[in-house]
């Protein structure tokens, strides 16, 4: 990750998001939209090392369209940093794979390991944190909260 500037990718889960997990509904689409509309800012900004946790949502979505990006011939980096090492256990086997396959494709992973693992790794290293959704559904707003009382540059997408 050397030298270059952060971002973490953060937002709602399927739990939090009023489509659940319908990823085809309308909504989902507005907000992938603007996803990607804060990764391109952020790149041409000069980040170019993204992070998210890879949790259903926001931080899947945020890895896919980073994966995008890389395919594209953008010259970026992801790390997957996920809060546990079983956190898709119980996932929908499609969710399983589409997790899986993204850890297959980071470019680096950040192996849950004593205090500093997932979401605390995330906000030690993130220069900039995008945050997908409503941020006054409780975890968001703390999160948010988190982010700006340790200097970080947060931005709502």
């Amino acid at each position: 990750m050397g030298n270059a500037k952060m971002c973490a990718i953060f937002g709602e889960g399927p739990d939090e998001l009023e489509f659940g997990y319908d990823e085809d509904y309308y909504l989902c689409a507005i907000m992938k939209y603007r996803l990607v509309a804060a990764l391109q800012e952020s790149v041409m900004k000069g980040y170019v090392d993204f992070v998210s946790t890879v949790e259903q949502g926001a931080p899947m979505w945020g890895a896919e369209a980073c994966d995008a990006i890389k395919q594209l011939g953008g010259e970026i980096t992801f790390t997957a940093a996920p809060n546990s090492e079983d956190q898709a256990d119980r996932w929908h086997p499609e969710r399983r794979e589409r997790y899986f396959g993204m850890l297959e494709r980071a470019d680096e992973i950040i192996e849950p390991v004593g205090e500093l693992y997932g979401t605390e790794y995330i906000l030690s290293h993130a220069d900039r944190v995008i945050v997908l959704g409503d941020t006054t559904h409780k975890r968001l707003h703390e999160l948010t909260k988190r982010a700006e009382d340790m200097g970080i540059e947060v931005i709502i997408a």
